[in-house]
């Protein structure tokens, strides 16, 4: 695969080369799939003729032990060979002319590759159709994206029950009482029993003048020095949604009967634990 870098990334040494600008050599033969390093190497190699690694090590900037690597590279793709004179291994660069037959063979590579891909396109189709129900996700930001979001714990489903644990300060923060009040009126109308687990530092009696009275919701407090919250989760039905209050207001909702059924087990844990504290009437 092509390598890009910037000019200023290529460091070689042109003192005493010829004309030839080795720099934008060396970006092109990136392009037909050569490392940095082996552009380096395979230029200071055309220029040594035949040398030992040592050599060519030094003209290409690379140290020995790399070079003994990159040149190993370089001859299986047949741009270099070795020779041995007097029992020392010299290294030679091939003609550029082998350039040519790097770039025939990845071309005949890549028609291999969309021959295969045209044949396996239409079974893979199939297996996507016939795949398991993938989760559904959407992302809500901001003030009216929270309010899309409780808009869905609302709708009328009066066979889908609404388990929630809530931030009820920092969220009281965000939604005055004259917007929450409609949503508690909608609860009585339209949805199945709710339960709540949620966390508030305020007192009882204050607390009361801020969360409507709702016949359908039980609700429990829970210490929250031991059970810190920011935010909210919910999962009604099939979906989970999870909000933040604090920072940036978000909040995501996914739709998926098995994440849904996980999430479900776990409140009715948190639950049972809730029962020990307060419960808000």
């Amino acid at each position: 695969m092509p390598h890009e870098i910037k000019l200023s990334e290529i460091q070689l040494d042109r003192t005493n080369r010829s004309e030839v600008n080795t720099a934008e050599v060396s970006r092109e033969l990136l392009r037909i799939g050569l490392s940095l390093k082996e552009a380096r190497v395979y230029i200071a190699a055309l220029e040594c003729g035949s040398a030992p690694v040592q050599d060519i090590a030094k003209r290409a900037g690379v140290n020995r032990p790399t070079s003994y690597v990159i040149i190993s590279s370089l001859i299986e793709k047949g741009l270099m060979s070795s020779v041995e004179r007097d029992g020392r291994k010299f290294f030679v660069a091939e003609s550029p002319d082998r350039l040519r037959q790097l770039v025939r063979r990845e071309e005949a590579r890549i028609d291999e590759m969309r021959e295969a891909l045209g044949k396996i396109m239409p079974e893979l189709g199939v297996l996507v159709m016939h795949a398991p129900e993938r989760p559904r996700v959407r992302f809500y930001e901001g003030f009216e994206g929270l309010e899309a979001m409780r808009g869905e714990f609302f709708k009328d489903r009066q066979d889908e029950e609404l388990c929630l644990i809530s931030s009820a300060d920092d969220y009281h923060k965000i939604v005055g009482l004259a917007r929450r009040l409609p949503h508690a009126k909608r609860i009585e109308k339209v949805r199945g029993f709710e339960r709540c687990i949620f966390t508030s530092k305020r007192l009882r009696e204050e607390l009361k003048k801020t969360i409507p009275p709702v016949e359908k919701i039980e609700r429990y407090r829970v210490p929250e020095d031991k059970y810190p919250l920011s935010g909210e989760i919910a999962v009604y039905g099939s979906s989970v949604a999870l909000l933040s209050f604090r920072g940036k207001v978000m909040g995501v909702i996914v739709e998926s009967p098995y994440i849904a059924q996980t999430v479900k087990s776990l409140f009715n844990l948190a639950w049972e634990s809730a029962k020990r504290f307060e419960k808000f009437e």
